[in-house]
């Protein structure tokens, strides 16, 4: 069973390949797991569990070894309060996994898949059947649906009206019935294509559950996750540049190699500075994604969106939007596509940023 989907939702849902399309419905309450140090310290407050709560003696295994303790089936508010009541001393578990990811485990199975297949490989065949969408125009500023290309074996435009486009849209995506749909900016086209589903009496069939889910976007860390910077919101000449000089040290094998490469380095930095001025200025938008929409200070992602707002482009949370930055000590931007000038000192210092991250491997 190749797993691609899960969540819960009254039960746990598994969506998988298996011979053909599978959806599973598991019943599996809430639950979590208590270990006490001294447990006959709380034996009345295990005995109130016990008559109100199924309560399970057990050991389970933690990350720092077998223990024993209890499995209580109760919500996550039920933990709480023991953890208060013990005044934290109880060793509470699996309080914030998702249900379905606990179900998961307890039956050794994992997404993405198969289960004589190891779940640490990054290498994986996928089953799932895949659908690619090109939709025409932009969807923030010109809210109507009136091209679209569908990418599969076959691929296929349609072009006219938009209560027809959409139809046969939706009526190609219910007889392919795709596992996963790709298509850029798909969180405004999705919202988009139901809210005129709707308006014409059309069935979305691009939701097999028949309901949907919007994302927020998140502006804070997360524990026990690996973080990176991403270079999407690198302009491409920068990245670009960028790209020559990690190409170069991948040539080095030791320090002294290293020292030998380094002029040809600097030369690829004085190069992308020379040709600064002359460059597209396509090649110097920036992209972000918007994380909020007001700012309490000037900032360039706030002009970003000011500028945005005043085409007429509605945004939201998680909406990606290219700038380029016309004047930085006015904090003054275009949007990309409108964009024809560009602060050149403010480049030059995007530009000897990124020497500056590599330059250091040149020093003895």
């Amino acid at each position: 069973m190749w797993i691609f989907d899960s969540y819960y939702k009254g039960c746990v849902h598994l969506w998988a390949r298996d011979r053909g399309l599978s959806r599973t419905g598991i019943d599996y309450p809430p639950s979590f797991y208590l270990h006490l140090k001294d447990p006959h310290a709380y034996a009345e407050m295990i005995e109130a569990l016990e008559c109100l709560f199924r309560v399970e003696e057990c050991s389970f295994k933690t990350i720092y070894g077998p223990l024993d303790g209890y499995r209580i089936y109760a919500e996550r508010s039920v933990a709480e309060k023991i953890e208060k009541q013990t005044r934290y001393a109880a060793e509470l578990y699996n309080v914030d996994v998702r249900r379905d990811q606990q179900y998961l485990a307890q039956q050794d199975l994992f997404p993405c898949g198969e289960q004589d297949e190891s779940r640490f490989s990054p290498d994986f065949n996928s089953p799932l059947r895949l659908m690619e969408l090109r939709f025409s125009g932009d969807p923030g500023r010109k809210r109507e649906i009136s091209g679209v290309e569908v990418c599969m074996e076959r691929p296929r435009r349609l072009e006219g009206r938009e209560r027809i486009v959409l139809s046969d849209l939706l009526e190609i995506i219910r007889v392919h019935d795709p596992d996963v749909i790709l298509f850029p900016q798909a969180d405004l086209w999705t919202q988009l294509m139901v809210e005129k589903a709707k308006r014409y009496s059309l069935d979305p069939s691009f939701s097999r559950s028949g309901w949907f889910r919007r994302m927020a976007a998140r502006s804070y860390w997360s524990y026990g996750k690996v973080n990176h910077k991403d270079r999407g919101d690198t302009p491409d000449y920068v990245r670009r540049m960028q790209q020559e000089l990690f190409d170069l040290l991948a040539e080095a094998r030791s320090q002294e190699e290293l020292q030998r490469i380094e002029p040809r380095a600097q030369e690829v930095h004085r190069r992308y500075m020379a040709e600064l001025g002359e460059v597209d200025v396509r090649e110097l938008a920036i992209h972000r994604r918007v994380s909020r929409l007001s700012y309490s200070r000037k900032c360039a992602e706030a002009s970003a969106m000011k500028a945005h707002r005043k085409e007429g482009i509605p945004l939201a949370p998680g909406m990606e939007i290219g700038y380029v930055m016309r004047d930085a000590a006015k904090w003054a931007v275009d949007i990309e596509r409108d964009a024809f000038e560009f602060d050149v000192a403010y480049y030059s210092k995007l530009l000897k940023k990124a020497w500056s991250e590599v330059a250091f491997v040149f020093l003895k």
